[in-house]
């Protein structure tokens, strides 16, 4: 008659074996190794199992199931164990691909190959030796099981998309003999939730983390002088970010969609602001801009929408195309009187700016730069204003007054359209044009012309 035998197996799952009791305990373990879910019979050669009750392992032994201490009453823990695959490449492990679950890289290996273990999708485990000085392109490229992964510090430079799409990446150490971290290196591991970048690192690539949407924490070490563009594009959990003063360069949608991060000081050296990089960081509240910064490029701060009050440093001359739109909460902004040029939309929809100072460094102001600001009250345009745009503040509905200085010789079709609520404005130079399709004509609208020297 045949034994039912609980048997739980390493998922904690508890089934019911029914097994002949006559059955050695070496048979047994035999069956439980066939009954594993691998097709591939190199790699059940490798497996060992083990067999726990009442914590204590049953010895191989031509000892019957009927005369050892397995009993329907007591659980029998199932470990399976699998010896590593010696091999530096999929290609020479021996087995399928897709049972590749184990790997250590002979000590005699240097270099990891480009693609040597490309969508090696089962691979769970891999060992790497402290022979080796680079892991090359792809080399564990959507290996998309890797769970951890230990690099040695004699590993100088991570290649190429070297860990891209690993999902299941939880933990990863870069040690402080690695100088660089290459383009796509960790890009996709939605798994990864923290990183510190060692002394040792002096570039990080384009796209070296992106998409890393687990990424919670991030330690960038000061000898780090530059972030490549996308870098962080998409870490949307990155709540807390440190950047060293040794930045000199933050590329084009470094930081894109960084939604979680609420704090940010920008470098003391860096120069630029990159276009979109900063873009859809919806959750900052706090943004630190020093004086060594020349340029806020285009979309910059695009969707920021968490943020609330602004100081432009001095230094600032430009500032480009939509770098602040979509601002919702932005309430106050102070310019520099170093700034000559704002670009288009470069404050669209900042629906909750309530009053606003033009410096007079200020030569024109472009199409839509202001559009749709709808709680601006007070706007004050500063005397060497030339040109408005068209529709510059198109859709400003609480602006009641306004004062166009001398100095403007332009007025854009629409730049005031919309101000249902501006009553009175005043033309300070005599040959300043003010088109009626400049305004829209609101019924209660009144010019004054005043003279050019008051």
């Amino acid at each position: 008659m045949a034994m039912r035998i609980p048997v739980r197996q390493m998922n904690g799952k508890v089934i019911i074996l029914e097994v002949m009791p006559n059955l050695s305990i070496r048979e047994f373990k035999q069956k439980l190794k066939e009954w594993q879910p691998c097709e591939d019979e190199v790699v059940r050669s490798m497996t060992t199992v083990d067999l726990v009750v009442e914590g204590q392992k049953l010895q191989d032994a031509d000892e019957t199931l009927a005369t050892s201490r397995i009993s329907p009453e007591a659980v029998v823990n199932v470990l399976f164990t699998i010896s590593p695959v010696e091999c530096s490449s999929r290609q020479d492990s021996g087995c399928d691909v897709r049972d590749l679950l184990v790997v250590a890289v002979p000590e005699t290996v240097a270099h990891i190959a480009e693609s040597a273990f490309l969508k090696c999708v089962s691979l769970v485990e891999v060992t790497i030796p402290k022979s080796v000085a680079l892991i090359g392109d792809n080399a564990f490229g959507f290996c998309s099981s890797l769970q951890t992964v230990e690099i040695p510090n004699s590993v100088s430079y991570l290649g190429h998309s070297a860990f891209r799409g690993c999902r299941s990446l939880a933990n990863v150490t870069i040690p402080n003999s690695v100088t660089r971290i290459g383009c796509f290196t960790f890009h996709g591991c939605i798994s990864l939730k923290s990183v510190t970048i060692p002394r040792s690192v002096t570039s990080i690539d384009f796209f070296a983390f992106g998409g890393c949407s687990s990424l919670t924490s991030l330690t960038v070490s000061d000898s780090v002088t530059q972030i490549g563009a996308f870098a962080f594009k998409g870490c949307k959990s990155l709540a807390s970010l440190i950047m060293p003063d040794a930045v000199t360069d933050i590329g084009d949608f470094a930081f894109e969609g960084c939604s979680s991060l609420s704090r940010l000081a920008i470098p003391s050296f860096v120069t630029r602001i990159s276009p979109s990089a900063f873009q859809h960081c919806s959750s900052l509240e706090t943004l630190t801009i020093p004086n060594s910064v020349t340029e806020i490029a285009s979309d910059a701060y695009r969707d920021c929408r968490s943020l609330k009050s602004l100081v432009i440093p001095d230094s600032v001359t430009q500032i480009g195309d939509c770098a602040f739109s979509g601002c919702h909460s932005l309430i106050r902004v102070v310019l520099p009187n170093s700034l000559n040029h704002i670009g288009q939309r470069a404050f669209f929809r900042c629906s909750s700016l309530s009053s606003l100072t033009i410096p007079n460094s200020v030569c024109n102001i472009g199409v839509r730069a202001f559009n749709r600001c709808s709680s601006l009250e007070s706007l004050n345009i500063g005397n060497s204003v030339r040109h408005i745009g068209s529709h510059a503040f198109d859709g400003c509905s609480s602006l009641t007054h306004l004062a166009i200085p001398k100095s403007v010789t332009c007025i854009g079709v629409g730049a005031f359209q919309d101000c249902s609520s501006l009553a009175h404005v005043r033309v300070r130079g005599r040959k300043t044009k003010c088109p009626r399709s400049a305004f829209g004509c609101p019924a209660q609208l009144r010019f004054r012309k005043s003279p050019s020297h008051s």
